[in-house]
């Protein structure tokens, strides 16, 4: 336990008393590479075109206007026909089917109209373009070929070394 100890406080003394410095050198670069990154983006294209559609006369509705006339119509051409008793059941079927048939006629027109409405959809363009990201910087210590990247072209690069004992 003692021999422990002492090899711990030994460690401690020498970590506390230990001695170091740092230098610095500098080198000349060589060549400044410019590095570029791309940025992608998306931008919304909106199309639009002018398309022709095809309508039909009333859309199955109730046509008050062409029953009636349809009603008084078929009703007087009844009271043409019947006699007696049978000149109100002849009024009475003939304004029903004029009815009937002044509603179908509006219904069933068959004569379609053509309508041109706008039609639009949304479309995406991908755009990329190169943005300079900054510049490698080469240069040559002690042999070998050194590399440091920076905003601007640089003319040296700082070497610090650390030095401890």
């Amino acid at each position: 336990m003692k021999t422990f100890a002492l090899c711990a406080l030994a460690l401690a003394a020498t970590t506390v008393f230990a001695e170091g410095f740092t230098t610095t050198e500098s080198v000349k670069v060589s060549r400044s590479e410019p590095i570029y990154k791309t940025i992608t983006s998306e931008r919304p294209v909106k199309e639009c075109w002018d398309e022709s559609v095809e309508r039909r006369g009333n859309s199955g509705g109730n046509d008050v206007v062409g029953g009636i006339v349809g009603g008084a119509i078929g009703g007087a051409l009844g009271n043409q026909v019947g006699k007696g008793t049978g000149k109100t059941a002849a009024t009475i079927g003939g304004a029903v089917l004029g009815a009937m048939a002044g509603q179908g006629l509006s219904r069933g027109d068959s004569t379609p109209q053509r309508e041109v409405v706008q039609k639009c959809k949304t479309k995406y363009e991908t755009e990329s373009r190169q943005v300079l990201s900054g510049y490698n910087n080469y240069g040559t210590y002690r042999g070998k070929e050194i590399v440091k990247f920076s905003e601007t072209p640089l003319s040296h690069i700082t070497i610090y070394t650390n030095i401890s004992y």
